[in-house]
């Protein structure tokens, strides 16, 4: 079988950035399920998988605008550090979730002085060139019964 969208698709990983530093892999967490076409994986990588079967190995390079996009010089903002922790204990490299109106939004915290720290809600590997080595290991019809 195929990957198609609906599939049920199981495969193991090796993501580096374009310098080969190792980012990510599946060895310890184990092998990443998903359905094909539900958008869970940057759209790069689930365009590479379409049409592969069981058994196939690949690399693929993903480009930013296929992954996480180009870094938005609007999601970097200098807040209050009391915003952020009231203590005012606030360093940087450390990282606040927030809600948006689109969502939970991971910030990291790029540099403080005094009591303002400038943050930045831009994914990590925005800007990045995602190199993913890929194992599929099954791929099988998705199932109809919703319960």
């Amino acid at each position: 079988m195929r990957i198609a969208a609906g599939s049920v698709v199981a495969f193991e990983y090796v993501l580096s950035d374009a310098q080969g530093a190792r980012i990510d892999s599946s060895d310890e967490s184990g092998p990443l399920q998903y359905v094909h076409g539900e958008g869970r994986l940057v759209p790069g990588l689930e365009s590479a998988l379409e049409g592969r079967a069981a058994g196939e190995r690949f690399h693929v390079l993903v480009p930013p605008e296929q992954a996480y996009g180009w870094p938005d010089p609007e999601l970097v903002e200098t807040v209050p550090t009391s915003v952020l922790d009231p203590s005012g204990d606030v360093r940087a490299g450390m990282r606040f979730e927030a809600h948006s109106p689109s969502g939970i939004v991971v910030a990291t915290v790029v540099s403080v002085e005094g009591d303002e720290a400038r943050i930045d809600s831009n994914h990590p590997l925005a800007g990045t060139e995602l190199c993913f080595d890929v194992h599929v290991l099954s791929v099988r019809a998705g199932s109809q019964d919703p319960g």
